[in-house]
C-alpha cells in the first residue's frame, strides 16, 4: 500500500515537473521574441515584409514632415531570351521634390513596353488583399506575370524623400534629400526572341485580321521565338494558345497516321469526283480534283481522298498519333516542375469513346471535334522538319536576378513520335503545295527561302465565316524555324490571303537573319551561374 502511495506521487511530481518545464520554456520563447522584436524587427517579420521606409530615417516621427515618392515597384520583369526587358517600362525624368529638382529613373510593371503581348500579360490592384508578404500590393492578373507572381513580386520598393516646404520653414534642412532602393523581385526569362517577336507582332498589324495569331519556333531546340496574339474585341486574350478548329491543317496528321500503320503509301490512288459518299458519310470538297496520289492529295488539300485515308486508319489510329504528337496537351514544356502559364486548356481530337465513320471522315480532315493551338500546329510542323522528334515547346527558359541567369529550365524531353522516312515523305508534300501548280501555298513559291508549307481552310458550323491556317517550316532542306499564322472568323477567301501574307513576312525576315543584316537574339544565350 505504501509503494503504491509512493509511486501515484512521483507520477504527480513528473508531471508537474513537465508541465512547469512548458512553462517556462513559453516564456523563453515569448522573451526571446520580444527582444529580436526590439533589436531587428525586419529580420522577425521578414525583410520582404517590413521594407519600411520609417526604419531608414533618423526618427519614425518624422514620415509625415516628409514628401515621399515612390519610384520603383520592385518587381521583376519579363525578360526576352537575351535578357532585353518584355514587361513594364523604365524612364527618365526631372522630379520636384521640395526645392529639391532631381534627376530620377522611374520603374513601374504596370505600364506596358512597345513590344507587349497578352501573353506578358498585365498587373493590377488585387481582387482580393494580398498577402502580408508584400510590400506593393499590386499582382499579376493575366498572362505569364499572373503565372508567375510568386516569384515577381518585390521585396522592396524604390523611394526618394525630402522635408516639405513648411518643414522646412520651420527649420528644417533644406538639403536633405533621403532614397531608399529597391529590393526587386526574380526575373522570369522566356525563350522568346525580340527581333523574331517584333516580326510576327508586326506580320499581324500589316495583315490587317480582328482576331489572329504567328507563332514562330526553333525547330533544333522547340524554343518559342515568338508568339504574336491580336483579338481586337479581347486585348487579354492569348490567341496563340487557344485551341480552335485547325480544318486541313489536321490532314498532316491523317497522312502521318496513314504511313505509320501502313495502310497507305505514298503513291497510294485516290480519285476525287467533287464528293465522298460511304454508309453514314455525305462530304463535299471544295472541288473536284480527279485523280491524284497521297502526297498530291496533301498538296491539293483533297477532302475526298483524306476522308477515305481516316477511315482506312481508323479512330483508334488517329487518336494514337495524336497523342504521340501531344496534340492532346497544352502543348508547352513545363518550367521548374510547374505550367509555364496557367489556365491553359489542352487540344482535342475525339469527343468520348464512340465514333461513327461520320465522325472518323470529319476528324481526318480537321473537322467536327478537332481543336488545336496555333502554338500547337507550329509544334507539329517542327516534328516533321526535324525527322519526326516531337518534344512541349518551351516558352520560359529560366529565373534571374542581378542580370544573370540564376534557374536555368532545360528544354523538355524528346520522344521519336514519327519514323524519319514518314517525316521525310510528309515534308516532301509541303514543299509540293508550295511548288506544285495545284498546291494550296503556291502564292510562297517565290520566297526568298524554300517553304515547306500546308494552308488550312476550317468550316465553323453553320456560319459563313472559317478559321485561316498556314502552318511550315524553312528553309526547306535544312529547317531552322517552323511557324503558324493564323486568322480567326473571316471570310475564306479573306482569311486565306491574310495568312498567305503572314507567312510571306515570315519567309523574308528569315532570309534577313539567314543572312545576319538585322539584329537577333539567336546568338549565344546569357551565361547561366549562381
Amino acid at each position: 500500500m505504501a509503494y503504491r502511495v509512493r509511486r501515484d506521487k512521483e507520477k504527480r511530481h513528473r508531471r508537474v515537473s513537465r508541465l512547469a518545464w512548458a512553462m517556462l520554456a513559453a516564456w523563453a520563447c515569448l522573451l526571446l521574441r520580444l527582444a529580436l522584436v526590439m533589436l531587428v524587427p525586419d529580420w522577425v517579420a521578414g525583410v520582404r515584409a517590413t521594407a519600411r521606409w520609417q526604419d531608414h530615417i533618423r526618427a519614425r516621427a518624422e514620415l509625415e514632415h516628409l514628401r515621399v515618392v515612390r519610384t520603383d515597384d520592385g518587381r521583376g520583369r519579363i525578360l526576352f531570351r537575351n535578357l532585353e526587358p518584355w514587361s513594364g517600362r523604365r524612364w527618365e525624368g526631372r522630379l520636384a521634390l521640395g526645392r529639391h529638382l532631381l534627376f530620377v529613373a522611374w520603374h513601374d510593371e504596370r505600364r506596358r513596353g512597345p513590344l507587349w503581348d497578352p501573353l506578358v500579360g498585365t498587373v493590377g490592384a488585387p481582387d482580393v488583399w494580398p498577402a502580408r508578404d508584400r510590400a506593393v500590393p499590386e499582382q499579376g492578373q493575366s498572362g505569364l506575370v499572373y503565372a508567375w507572381d510568386d516569384w515577381l513580386h518585390t521585396g522592396r520598393p524604390a523611394y526618394v524623400a525630402a522635408w516639405r516646404p513648411d518643414e522646412v520653414r520651420r527649420g528644417a534642412p533644406a538639403g536633405e534629400v533621403w532614397q531608399m532602393p529597391a529590393r526587386p523581385g526574380w526575373d522570369v526569362v522566356t525563350t522568346i526572341d525580340p527581333a523574331w517577336q517584333e516580326v510576327a507582332s508586326r506580320a499581324l498589324r500589316q495583315a490587317g485580321v480582328p482576331r489572329g495569331a504567328v507563332v514562330v519556333i526553333d525547330v533544333a531546340t522547340r524554343d518559342v521565338l515568338a508568339a504574336a496574339s491580336w483579338d481586337a474585341n479581347r486585348p487579354q486574350r492569348v490567341v496563340a494558345l487557344e485551341p480552335a478548329v485547325p480544318g486541313s491543317v489536321f490532314k498532316l496528321v491523317t497522312m502521318a497516321a496513314a504511313l505509320e500503320s501502313l495502310r497507305l503509301r505514298p503513291q497510294s490512288w485516290f480519285y476525287c469526283p467533287g464528293q465522298f459518299r460511304a454508309p453514314g458519310v455525305r462530304l463535299r470538297c471544295w472541288r473536284a480534283h480527279g485523280g491524284l496520289t497521297l502526297r498530291e492529295a496533301l498538296a491539293a488539300s483533297c477532302d475526298v481522298a483524306f476522308a477515305a485515308a481516316g477511315l482506312a486508319v481508323g479512330a483508334g489510329g488517329i487518336a494514337y498519333l495524336s497523342h504521340r504528337l501531344h496534340l492532346d496537351t497544352d502543348g508547352l514544356a513545363r518550367a521548374g516542375g510547374r505550367p509555364a502559364l496557367a489556365g491553359l486548356l489542352p487540344g482535342r481530337v475525339f469527343l468520348g469513346t464512340a465514333a461513327d465513320d461520320g465522325r472518323i471522315a470529319n476528324t481526318a480532315i480537321g473537322q467536327q471535334d478537332v481543336r488545336i493551338s496555333p502554338l500547337a500546329a507550329a509544334n507539329l510542323a517542327a516534328c516533321i522538319a526535324s525527322g519526326g522528334w516531337v518534344a512541349d515547346a518551351r516558352l520560359v527558359r529560366g529565373l534571374a536576378h542581378g542580370g544573370r541567369v540564376r534557374i536555368a529550365f532545360p528544354p523538355a524531353a524528346r520522344l521519336q513520335a514519327l519514323s524519319a522516312w514518314t517525316a521525310a515523305q510528309v515534308g516532301r508534300a509541303m514543299r509540293d503545295a508550295v511548288i506544285s501548280p495545284r498546291g494550296t501555298a503556291r502564292a510562297l513559291a517565290d520566297a526568298p527561302l524554300a517553304v515547306a508549307a500546308k494552308t488550312g481552310t476550317a468550316e465553323l458550323g453553320t456560319s459563313p465565316w472559317v478559321n485561316g491556317w498556314l502552318v511550315g517550316f524553312m528553309p526547306y532542306g535544312q529547317p531552322r524555324i517552323a511557324f503558324c499564322a493564323f486568322a480567326e472568323r473571316l471570310p475564306s477567301a479573306a482569311a486565306h490571303r491574310a495568312v498567305v501574307r503572314m507567312a510571306a513576312e515570315i519567309a523574308a525576315a528569315a532570309a534577313r537573319f539567314e543572312g545576319g543584316s538585322l539584329h537577333t537574339a539567336l546568338r549565344q544565350p546569357p551565361a547561366v551561374g549562381p
